[in-house]
Order: C-alpha cells, then sequence, then structure tokens
C-alpha cells in the first residue's frame, strides 16, 4: 500500500519539478508533507482509529462513502449466493436479516461471491461481492485437500474484501455463518466483532449423510471449530443445534446464545383457514438431515 501511495502521491512532485512547475522549495516542502502524512497513516491504521463516516458520496467512480451518520449500527453480513442466485436457507435467511435491520435503521453491508469486486447501493442495503484469493496453502495443498483450499481461498477474499469496507465505512459488527467458515480470517484477524451463525455443523451432516471421513473434510471439522472458538460470539437458533456444537467443538457457554430464526409475515398470513382439515407444510430439500423421516413417521399421531 505504501508503494502505491509513494508512486501516485510523492513521484509526481519531482515530475512536476522538472516541467518547472514546483520551485525546489517547494518541492522539498511537498516532498516532507507527503512523507510525513504517509508516515502517520500508517501508524493511524495499524493502531485502528476512530471510524470516519462522513465523507460525501461520489458517483464519478470514485471510492463510496456514506453521506451521514445512520440512526443503528453498521453491520456486516456474510453468505456466499444470493436468494436469486441459490435459494438456500443461509442465503434467504441473510437477505431477510439484511432488510429488517435496514429497516430497524441499520446500515447493512451484504458480502457475496462474485468474480470481480463491485458495490451496490439496492433498496437501502449495500451489496458487495468478494473473489476468492489465493493462499499459500492452496498452492501446495489443493491436490490433496480440494475443499479445504477452496474454502480458504474464499475466506481469504471475504477478509481482504471486509477490511476494505471497514476502512470505508466503517464497520460495527460483522456476522458470518459457520458454514464452509467463510469467516475464519476474520475471526482470527480480531479487528472486528464477529458474531457466527449457527447451521448444522459439518461433523453431523457427515454422519446423517453417511459421508465417508477423509483427510480433506476433517481439516474441514478442525478449521470450523477454529471459527467457533475464535469468534466473538456464536449464536443458534435452537437449543439442539447449541448443546451440539458446545459439546464437539468445546465452545464457551458464555460466549453462545439462543436466536429464533424470523420471517417477513405477508398481510393476513395468520388469518385463520375457514376449513378443519389439518394442513401440513414441509419445506426443505428430500434427504435425512432435513428430518423428512421425522415427520412422516410423527403424522400418524398427527
Amino acid at each position: 500500500v505504501t508503494d502505491e501511495v509513494y508512486r501516485l502521491r510523492v513521484r509526481p512532485l519531482f515530475q512536476w519539478w522538472r516541467q518547472r512547475e514546483l520551485t525546489l522549495s517547494q518541492l522539498y516542502r511537498m516532498y516532507r508533507d507527503c512523507k510525513r502524512g504517509i508516515r502517520e497513516g500508517r501508524a493511524k491504521g495499524l493502531n485502528q482509529p476512530p471510524k470516519l463516516r462522513t465523507f460525501t458520496r461520489h458517483s464519478d467512480g470514485l471510492l463510496l462513502y456514506p453521506a451521514a451518520e445512520t440512526k443503528g449500527l453498521t453491520i456486516g453480513l456474510l453468505t456466499q449466493t444470493l436468494p436469486h442466485q441459490s435459494p438456500g436457507g443461509v442465503a434467504t435467511y441473510t437477505l431477510e436479516l439484511a432488510r429488517g435491520l435496514r429497516d430497524l435503521g441499520c446500515e447493512v453491508h451484504l458480502v457475496y461471491q462474485g468474480r470481480t469486486e463491485d458495490s451496490e447501493l439496492k433498496d437501502g442495503i449495500w451489496y458487495h461481492t468478494a473473489a476468492p484469493r489465493e493462499t499459500e496453502f492452496s498452492k501446495q495443498w489443493r491436490g490433496q485437500y480440494g475443499t479445504v483450499a477452496r474454502n480458504l481461498d474464499y475466506a481469504y477474499g471475504v477478509w481482504r474484501r471486509v477490511v476494505e469496507i471497514d476502512s470505508r465505512w466503517g464497520l460495527d459488527v460483522v456476522e458470518s455463518p459457520a458454514w464452509d467458515f467463510e469467516g475464519l480470517f476474520l475471526a482470527h484477524d480480531n479487528r472486528l466483532p464477529l458474531a457466527v451463525r449457527l447451521h448444522s455443523p459439518l461433523f453431523e451432516v457427515m454422519k446423517i449423510q453417511g459421508w465417508a471421513h477423509t483427510a480433506d473434510l476433517d481439516l474441514c471439522i478442525q478449521l470450523e471449530g477454529s471459527l467457533l472458538r475464535h469468534a466473538t460470539a456464536v449464536y443458534g437458533s435452537t437449543s439442539a443445534i447449541l448443546n451440539l456444537v458446545l459439546s464437539h467443538y468445546q465452545l464457551r457457554p458464555e460466549v453462545t446464545a439462543r436466536i429464533p430464526l424470523g420471517i417477513s409475515l405477508e398481510p393476513n398470513a395468520n388469518a385463520a383457514s375457514a376449513s378443519r382439515v389439518k394442513k401440513i407444510l414441509f419445506v426443505g430439500r428430500l434427504e435425512p438431515r432435513k428430518g423428512i423421516d421425522v415427520l412422516l413417521n410423527a403424522l400418524p399421531a398427527v
């Protein structure tokens, strides 16, 4: 970063001096000020100064900044996909959460995977894409640990992207799903509070689905545990999943919480049905870990 700043800010001074647009004394004074600014900027960046949030928003290709303070927190939410790309549970929940937090007056930054790194403000929510970035592990072990390498590359790209977003907007907290440990580098970096949302842990998915243990998947389990142990807080929608993860990964109970999932109800969604016939809706993939067998076995009793 320092080399880039030097190229953009310091090198042109000498060109202007050679073109006789600056005197020697002006060159010296401006060079001295630039060097001091770079030195002070590095020091402030390393010491994490208060986040600046009052820059003017630009629309001419420059970096975007918020125009004013928000009423609530500035929150980063991680999800690999959005519902229109892959209508899975993580994507759907994250988008619903983003909309709910927006309506509460928070500034929401939603980070999802893309080939490039773009930012867009849409319906009051900032959408940022994060691209995978190759890690040293990937270069050496991709053949033997393909899943780990792929997940680490994306987690590293997410970390770099969130750090950039934080430097421009100032984040108060970041939330990450546990699945694929995409918040791993953020948890170990420890510069921002990181809350991890539990979904089915990998070790339980492997058990229910009957997946064979491999060195690749076993390392994924270890990295999932590392994310959870280094997170600021861990929460799940049920006591069952919290107890399961607490015992397996030896988490401290005081950093965990049960927070039920919220849903957006359409008008008249609670209207009573005129029919006395019980109607049951199952939403989920037809696979063992979604519990369709439990539902079918329970139907006679219902």
